[in-house]
């Protein structure tokens, strides 16, 4: 689809401060949308003046217009002042031109249109919510027949429109504070997206919160996001907009503006294409240029800020479409008109509060209309091949603390931390505790980050392997699906051909002239080896077997377009391992510090166990004899700690999947601590959120402790409305 056209507002000031010359014209050169006209200033104080529309002025009008403007400043609004003040900037910087722009053949063929204000980044102009504008029938936002799209344009010297990225975007979820957080804590469930974008396949995420302007820093230069969303508090200093991160001495959060921002957001040779700030001021100020523009002009392209409070909902539909539209491809500037109008339309709040127009969407001046910042082709590759390998569940993920801190150290170059074997047990039960859904989860961040996960199990008690030679032909099983779903031929001649049957066919697989008939003759190997009885070799040879077809793999993949490289990896991925009675003591005998690997190359391998079940006991010896030792790890599993299964299930509700559309979010007159209280009752295990945890939702919404919704149902509804 093509973009929205856009309209350039340019406003300049006079040197003598008197007000603002305005010039509109259409930056596809549609002349009959041209105009011009100059705004009167009004000072409201110190540093502070306003804009007057053109035509007569007297003393009562604008005494009227200085208390609006401190009012909606304030954020004390009167019954009537949303209209009032969103005609007021309509009259001021639109009204005579917005006859021809709306009547525009390439306005109305495309039913929409961007309105592109440009003025100096350190403009008094930016106090003013113009997001609000209203044509003094509806606002801008909420017209039923044309989506109307503001960006604020930030003069950029010399810049460069960003190239859309082409790999799998990375996202970075960054908190100021703690989650359990109160004043944070309706921002804080933005976090819960990154998990729902995580489980639909479309980025690459981390989470890290409480973070110091140091840690954002190191955050930024190690994982190099292409979208970073902040949360925290944010306030104006001396009149510029500042975030407060975690102070160095651990006490009281320090405040920082944009440069320092920008230098931990801005490594050398990489800069985010996007951020979000859900932080409070960050897209006004009173003397200078609000954190955001300055954001731009320091080389961040595209910026999402809000200007004042936000309610939920209207937050949720605004950020959750943004979102989606960063990482998923679509055009950003759209997304948020949308995300906008839904939020006015179906929350019904236009008529007495101005949330919906607080969220402000500020871009380097040489954005392209029609602005894209994700290529999502490969990524929607990556998430064909994650469906086959069955790594995609629903609902949304509650990842245990820690868990990914555990994976980063499978690849990390400092040998002394490198682990080649990581298991994830404990000594008692580990049912409803969620071991599986772990292990696919953390296989699908493996692909996305360009490595091989090779995932066996859940397997039911008729399936599970019984022998070595079982576990070998399930890993051979699995290499070689994988093959067939990235479209490769790795040479795997080492481990099937040990027996007859199965190396005969691998050597027709080798020879034959296309993909399908290599695949089909490779799966007929496979089960020629797990239907043979010839003797099995010693361990040292069948290891280094395997090893080398893993190699194989890797290899192959690793000639793959991004994220596949030469850092591609095979890693071996075990469900209730100590369910495989017939094979553990074989296959203890086979991993080590490597995994499957070597040192100078694992091939890593992890698992999932009960080591007191009554078959656990090889797994007990392995964890009791290797714990602390070089490439060993031994995480116990174990119920969610309160405050992340509290924040997790919260999470849980606020993102509606097929089994259960509904959004539950807490009323305005219940504590957070009624709903942790009535959400411990699920134990910490993220199993329940497929029953229980909505059972206690629906009771907690008969006792007004939680209100219930439909976010993705009032969005189609928009749709129906509207597209």
């Amino acid at each position: 689809m093509t973009a929205l056209p856009r309209v350039i507002i340019d406003v300049s000031e006079p040197a003598d401060g008197s007000g603002w010359h305005v010039d509109i014209g259409s930056a596809q050169g549609d002349a009959a949308v041209s105009a011009s006209l100059t705004m009167d200033a009004l000072v409201v104080e110190e540093g502070w003046r306003v804009p007057v529309a053109p035509g007569g002025r007297d003393e009562k009008q604008d005494d009227h217009l200085l208390r609006l403007a401190r009012r909606v400043d304030v954020g004390s609004i009167d019954p009537g002042d949303v209209a009032a003040y969103g005609h007021w900037l309509f009259q001021c910087l639109l009204e005579p031109a917005w006859p021809r722009i709306t009547e525009s053949p390439a306005v109305r063929d495309r039913g929409g249109v961007e309105l592109a204000l440009r003025w100096p980044a350190d403009s008094c102009l930016h106090r003013l919510v113009w997001e609000a504008m209203h044509d003094g029938t509806r606002p801008l936002a909420a017209s039923p027949d044309l989506l109307v799209a503001v960006t604020r344009l930030v003069p950029v010297r010399g810049g460069n429109a960003p190239a859309p990225t082409t790999g799998i975007p990375r996202a970075l979820f960054a908190t100021g504070s703690p989650l359990t957080d109160e004043t944070i804590r309706p921002g804080a469930m933005i976090m819960g997206l990154v998990r729902q974008l995580d489980a639909d396949g479309a980025c690459v995420s981390r989470v890290e919160q409480h973070v110091s302007l140091r840690e954002l820093a190191e955050d930024c230069r190690a994982f190099a996001p292409d979208v970073v969303t902040l949360i925290a508090h944010g306030d104006l200093a001396d009149g510029s907009g500042v975030v407060k991160l975690k102070s160095r001495s651990g006490s009281e959060p320090e405040g920082y503006g944009a440069e320092e921002l920008a230098s931990a957001l801005i490594s050398p040779g990489h800069a985010p294409a996007a951020v979000l700030l859900a932080v409070c001021q960050s897209a006004v100020s009173v003397r200078a240029a609000p954190l955001a523009a300055r954001l731009v002009e320091l080389g961040v392209p595209v910026v999402s800020a809000v200007a004042g409070d936000i309610s939920e909902q209207a937050c949720r539909l605004y950020t959750r479409h943004l979102v989606k539209a960063l990482v998923g491809g679509a055009c950003v500037v759209e997304a948020a008109a949308d995300g906008r109008r839904a939020a006015i339309v179906e929350t019904g709040v236009a008529a007495d509060r101005l949330d919906w127009a607080m969220p402000a969407l500020f871009a380097a001046d040489c954005t392209p209309p029609g602005l894209r910042v994700v290529d999502p082709r490969r990524a929607d590759t990556l998430e064909t091949v994650a469906k086959e390998l069955e790594l995609r569940r629903r609902p949304l993920y509650i990842e245990p603390p820690e868990v990914m801190t555990y994976v980063r150290r499978l690849f990390t170059d400092d040998q002394r931390q490198r682990l080649g074997l990581v298991a994830f047990g404990s000594d008692d039960s580990i049912s409803g505790l969620g071991g599986t859904r772990l292990l696919r989860e953390i296989g699908l961040n493996l692909l996305r980050s360009g490595h091989i996960p090779v995932m066996l199990g859940p397997y039911g008690p008729a399936d599970v392997p019984g022998s070595v030679r079982a576990v070998f032909g399930e890993i051979m099983l699995r290499v070689v699906r994988a093959s067939h779903h990235l479209h490769i031929r790795p040479e795997l001649s080492r481990v099937l051909p040990g027996n007859k049957e199965a190396g005969a066919l691998v050597a027709s697989a080798a020879a034959a002239r296309d993909e399908e008939t290599y695949h089909e003759l490779m799966l007929e190997a496979v089960s020629a080896f797990r239907a043979g009885s010839e003797p099995w070799p010693e361990a040292d040879i069948v290891r280094m077997r395997l090893r080398r077809d893993l190699y194989e793999l890797a290899t192959a993949a690793g000639e793959l377009p991004e994220p596949f490289g030469p850092h591609t990896q095979v890693v071996v991925l075990a469900d209730e391992l100590d369910r495989w009675c017939g094979a553990l003591d074989g296959l203890v005998e086979l991993v080590k510090g490597s995994g499957l690997g070597t040192f100078e190359r694992p091939v890593p391998f992890i698992f999932t166990a009960c080591y007191t079940s009554p078959t656990g006991e090889p797994l007990r010896h392995l964890r009791d004899a290797n714990s602390g030792q070089p490439g060993f790890a031994f995480p116990r599993l174990q119920p969610l700690p309160q405050h992340v299964a509290s924040l997790g299930f919260q999470w849980v509700l606020l993102h509606p999947w097929e089994a259960h559309p509904e959004v539950f979010v807490r009323a305005p007159t219940a504590s957070p601590e009624q709903i942790s209280e009535a959400l411990m009752g699920l134990g910490g295990k993220p199993t329940q959120v497929r029953d229980m945890l909505y059972v206690i939702a629906k009771t907690l919404v008969t006792v007004n402790v939680l209100h219930c919704g439909d976010d993705e149902a009032a969005f189609q509804s928009y749709l129906r409305k509207y597209k």
